[in-house]
């Protein structure tokens, strides 16, 4: 058994939302948009061709938001091997551990919210465009867009102020 260093998954969950994780150089979250996908299909990466259910699978899967995150880090083989192995996983016959490696494999992608999570990657909503409104007269500036503080010290003064 080994003792000491790093173990994945040890600690905290990373949190979005903490002020020592919205610093530059603790690596930022990546904003997936939540109706952004590839354009293009990938073609199937493994030497079987994929059973018909397994191809309704391929193809729901690079319509979801962490498909640009897989395209841009070459993860075709794994996408293709998380499905393979999902399937085989759903026969009555199928060993624990096959159950246990799809968990595993959906952490790595990013396919369950534990995995998003451990990734740094949130999904998000599409920010709808916000309209100019009617420019101050003193200042030139939409009066509807102010700039907010959004440090960790401005934060913990609004703490202390409730």
């Amino acid at each position: 058994m080994t003792s000491g260093g790093r173990r994945a998954r040890s600690g905290p969950a990373a949190d979005a939302n903490s002020a020592r994780q919205s610093r530059p150089s603790a690596g930022g979250w990546v904003e997936l948009l939540e109706d952004a996908h590839v354009d293009v299909l990938p073609v199937w990466p493994l030497p079987d061709p994929p059973s018909p259910e397994e191809e309704a699978m391929w193809g729901d899967l690079w319509f979801k938001p962490q498909s640009l995150e897989w395209h841009r880090l070459g993860m075709h083989r794994q996408v293709a091997f998380y499905v393979q192995t999902f399937h085989l996983a759903l026969d009555a016959e199928a060993a624990v551990t096959m159950r246990t490696a799809v968990l595993r494999m959906e952490d790595s992608l990013g396919i369950s919210p534990a995995g998003l999570a451990s990734l740094k990657w949130r999904i998000v909503a599409r920010r709808p465009q916000t309209s100019t409104g009617p420019k101050s007269p003193r200042s030139g500036t939409n009066e509807e867009h102010t700039a907010v503080d959004t440090s960790p010290r401005a934060r913990l003064r609004l703490i202390k102020s409730a």
